[in-house]
């Protein structure tokens, strides 16, 4: 697994950017891969019919990544603390 980078945090929130980065973490432009598109396009689906934050298979230091239903165009994780 690629190393992770942190770049910002707050006590109750991790928002997390999605995107291909070389060996120096600088980003490189690059489409997600497909399969992993549908998968988030498909959770957030699935949150959106719940009306509520939905577990996902990925974790950060322990604690699951949640997706939320709500967002401005875009797909977020958080987790829950």
């Amino acid at each position: 697994m690629p190393s992770v980078k942190i770049v910002g945090r707050g006590a109750d929130t991790l928002v997390l950017n999605v995107c291909y980065a070389d060996k120096q973490f600088q980003p490189i432009k690059q489409e997600l891969n497909a399969d992993l598109q549908e998968e988030l396009n498909t959770l957030q689906g699935a949150a959106r019919i719940n009306e509520s934050a939905i577990v996902t298979e990925w974790a950060f230091k322990g604690f699951a990544l949640y997706m939320q239903p709500k967002t401005d165009g875009y797909v977020t994780l958080h987790a829950k603390y």
